[in-house]
């Protein structure tokens, strides 16, 4: 094991990267994966209390205090409530201030006494999309040039090339979290719009989520809607290749990842524009409206009775994936680090 130097240059908060699998936590974790084996060896700070708890952010501050980097990176959203060294940190969205569901008193003061705060602090923010870092400058009041667009990409086993899944029916695919912002009742309601005599499904990995199957079951589209509880991620290219579509409503997102794979895949997608999402998608994507059932109902509907649209989407899809890259979202973070190291006293 190597031994920490007694004054890191950089020290790394790698409890973020253990959070799980990849569909875990905000996704904050595989950005923080793919970015740190792509830059050079930092020093890692790991164990110690858990990521969030109460006393968390007293105890980095003493954490820092004792090792006393040059600068402090952590790939998620903590930062220490005064730190005694630069640091610069993640935040991907403001997804729990913007979305009633899935904010509380709790979260709203977080944010409030703590984040935005440490992005004053701060020597940068990281984050996913242009529409996020809008979002934080307006919400935190900081100089524009200190968020730091990194964006994600797709990893490379997401191409057209491999096996594709092949159920015995034709399904469109949806991946991702099942949280309020994904919007995946209005997606249920519009199957109940596709024409009953299609054999078509809908598929999402990971286990049963009973809100949705009881709504499926309750407008009678129970038996077309699939839930598969055990895929690995290893699984998932395939998953996206033998789909009709990867449909995705969503009503915010920092980035969107999910969309990018599936188009890496050759997949055609229909997707919402909402927040940093028409950033990700482009072009490429049969944009619908995410609040109209009716809107994610004909997206679906176009999908399957045009075979040249499906061609013409994939073929924009795979252009527009190609447009992003780990290697320029782990060049982009060290840029941004560099800098900071430089500025640090």
């Amino acid at each position: 094991m190597r031994k920490a130097s007694s004054r890191p240059e950089i020290l790394l908060d790698a409890r973020w990267l253990e959070r799980g699998g990849r569909r875990n936590v905000l996704g904050l974790a595989r950005v923080g994966q793919e970015i740190v084996r792509r830059i050079p060896p930092l020093e890692r700070l790991e164990g110690g209390l858990p990521l969030l708890h109460p006393a968390e952010p007293l105890w980095l501050t003493g954490v820092l205090g004792k090792r006393r980097p040059r600068l402090f990176y952590s790939p998620g959203f903590n930062a220490p409530p005064t730190s005694p060294v630069p640091f610069v940190f993640t935040i991907f969205d403001l997804i729990h201030l913007h979305i009633n569901e899935e904010s509380s008193v709790g979260k709203r003061l977080y944010y409030r006494l703590h984040v935005k705060p440490a992005v004053r602090r701060a020597r940068a923010v990281l984050t996913g999309s242009e529409h996020s870092r809008a979002d934080i400058v307006e919400w935190s009041g900081v100089e524009p040039e200190r968020v730091v667009v990194i964006r994600s990409a797709a990893a490379s086993s997401f191409t057209p090339h491999g096996e594709a899944f092949e159920p015995g029916y034709p399904y469109l695919l949806y991946v991702g979290n099942r949280k309020p912002h994904k919007n995946l009742a209005r997606l249920v309601r519009a199957l109940d719009r596709i024409d009953r005599g299609h054999a078509l499904r809908l598929i999402l990995p990971g286990p049963v989520e009973p809100s949705l199957a009881s709504l499926a079951r309750d407008i009678g589209v129970g038996d077309r809607l699939v839930f598969l509880e055990q895929v690995a991620d290893a699984r998932l290219p395939a998953l996206y290749r033998g789909a009709l579509a990867f449909v995705f409503p969503s009503l915010h997102e920092g980035f969107g990842l999910p969309p990018l794979e599936a188009m890496a895949c050759g997949t055609p997608v229909v997707s919402s524009l909402a927040t940093s999402l028409a950033e990700v998608v482009g072009d490429a994507a049969l944009p619908i409206d995410p609040l109209d059932v009716d809107s994610i109902a004909a997206g679906i509907a176009r999908i399957l009775e045009d075979g040249s649209l499906r061609g013409e989407l994939r073929a924009r899809g795979l252009a527009q994936a190609a447009r992003f890259s780990w290697e320029d979202t782990a060049r982009r973070t060290w840029s941004v680090l560099q800098a900071g190291l430089n500025g640090a006293r």
